[in-house]
């Protein structure tokens, strides 16, 4: 329980290599085509919204304005000329992932819920969040779908980056490894941590003393 030990290590961090490595267009084409399924996009939604706060308002007046509201909706005028009419800003949320918080709501479950069952052009029932309601309309849904090239291009290009600096970064630690191993099978006082990590470009570091099951200095937490 009381033990405690420092150790002395090699790091190769595939950060440091990402700067030095470049993508042609070729590669990342090349590349896509052969992750395409790391860029499909998860199921999608956009809606519009008003939004009707409750503080400052007594009850009755809020249930008024909300059964108005929807009895035009059923009649089916349009959602601005409504909102228009009865003092309230419509908003538009933008294509947001079902993961997603709702931009300009937030978080919540119960309207994800909704939306997921919704169809394109339907409202939503009215909502409740955070003492205020909202009346919701599905404007459009988008099923997963992988998109093309130009798209993603940027985000293709920086995850080409980094898997091929994360493989570079692997095999300069394992080179290294290698090395020190021989080193210790010649000679066990030649194992020279500064001489290796020199030569492949990578890190040495130190910790202070530590105990077992507690944060490792520079490295974190490790079973």
């Amino acid at each position: 329980a009381n033990e405690e030990v420092s150790i002395h290590y090699i790091a190769s961090l595939s950060s440091d290599f990402e700067k030095d490595i470049t993508a042609s267009e070729q590669e990342i084409k090349d590349y896509f085509v052969k992750n395409s399924l790391k860029f499909k996009q998860p199921l999608s939604f956009n809606i519009e919204y008003v939004s009707i706060p409750l503080e400052g308002i007594d009850k009755k007046t809020i249930e008024d304005k909300i059964n108005g509201v929807l009895r035009r909706l059923n009649k089916k005028e349009p959602f601005n000329e409504v909102a228009k009419d009865t003092g309230l800003e419509l908003k538009e949320s933008g294509l947001f992932n079902q993961t997603d918080a709702i931009p300009g709501i937030g978080w919540s479950p119960e309207i994800l819920n909704q939306i997921s069952k919704a169809t394109a052009g339907s409202f939503l029932n009215p909502i409740l969040l955070d003492k205020t309601y909202y009346i919701i309309k599905l404007k459009d849904k988008k099923e997963p779908y992988i998109p093309d090239l130009e798209t993603v291009k940027d985000k293709a290009k920086d995850t080409f980056i980094k898997e091929k600096a994360m493989g570079l970064a692997k095999e300069k630690i394992e080179n290294c490894l290698k090395d020190l191993k021989e080193m210790y099978q010649s000679d066990p006082k030649s194992v020279d941590f500064g001489k290796s990590v020199k030569e492949y470009g990578i890190k040495s570091n130190s910790t202070d003393l530590f105990k077992y099951g507690s944060y490792i200095e520079e490295i974190g937490v490790s079973d």
